[in-house]
């Protein structure tokens, strides 16, 4: 159908059957450790790999946001396929799973879009049509949220002006709603697990002492990665302009866990920002 973005990831990063997908996601949330007990989350941050491999991070938290409820969810993410200037509003009708169709809050990204001088804030489908890490994170969210307008956005650049602004307008077109973001990334990438334990372990000190400027720099020097690091730099400052001040680590592990192999291992890790 013309204007809604098909489940492309099911049945190879994620089940494809509703039932099967559904009980694989509330068993991670059974198995879930975490027992966050904050404040309502104005942000999260969440890992974007298969199911199996990271399927479990992702769920913890998740789990944290099941006794809060958002009429609107912005999920941000990185663009892994496409390369283009500023930041992508999905420019459609929904978003499909196999879990069912979310609508897309057109009108709130039309006025999104309306912000536009400066950093290019442009409904398209340009990042939208093949990429997996937006995509992954709205299973979870049908688990754990009943009903909710859904906002695609991804990245093309991921500079921290480009994130400050996009932190800005969202803060300005969303006060008047229960709005959550949701920053969708990995950090590091095929490194030795001792080397990811050093990098990512940098990246959560910097996450949890909430410190935006200084992690969008390491990232530019590259002592901690994270594909989806404009998000990440969103959700913490649009979480800042809510009045909140807490960046949470919720969980962290590797590939590791999954593939035994401790050569080539990516880092997934899963925080709450109230």
């Amino acid at each position: 159908m013309h204007g809604e973005r098909m489940a492309l990831m099911a049945g190879s990063w994620y089940p494809d059957d509703p039932s099967e997908l559904r009980n694989m996601i509330e068993e991670f949330l059974q198995h879930s450790q975490c027992d966050y007990q904050g404040a309502k989350p104005h942000a999260m941050l969440a890992p974007h790999a298969g199911y199996i491999y990271s399927g479990q991070v992702a769920a913890c938290g998740y789990k944290a946001l099941r006794d809060a409820r958002y009429d609107t969810i912005v999920v941000i993410a990185p663009s892994h396929r496409e390369t283009f200037p500023g930041v992508s509003l999905f420019d459609g009708e929904a978003y499909n799973t196999p879990l069912g169709r979310l609508p897309v809050g057109r009108e709130l990204l039309r006025a999104i879009a309306a912000h536009g001088d400066g950093v290019k804030l442009r409904l398209s489908q340009k990042g939208h049509r093949d990429e997996h890490s937006l995509e992954l994170q709205l299973p979870f969210l049908q688990v754990v949220q009943d009903d909710f307008q859904l906002v695609p956005i991804v990245m093309g650049d991921q500079n921290y002006t480009t994130a400050e602004r996009l932190a800005e307008v969202l803060f300005t077109e969303c006060s008047t709603r229960q709005c959550l973001v949701v920053a969708s990334t990995d950090l590091s990438h095929f490194h030795s697990q001792q080397t990811a334990e050093r990098l990512d372990g940098r990246f959560i000190e910097l996450f949890t002492a909430n410190q935006p400027q200084q992690l969008a720099e390491e990232l530019l020097k590259g002592s901690v990665e994270a594909c989806g690091g404009g998000p990440v730099l969103t959700a913490m400052l649009y979480n800042e302009l809510c009045g909140g001040s807490s960046c949470t680590a919720i969980t962290y592990n590797t590939s590791m866990r999954m593939t035994h192999d401790a050569d080539n291992v990516v880092g997934y890790f899963a925080g709450v920002m109230a």
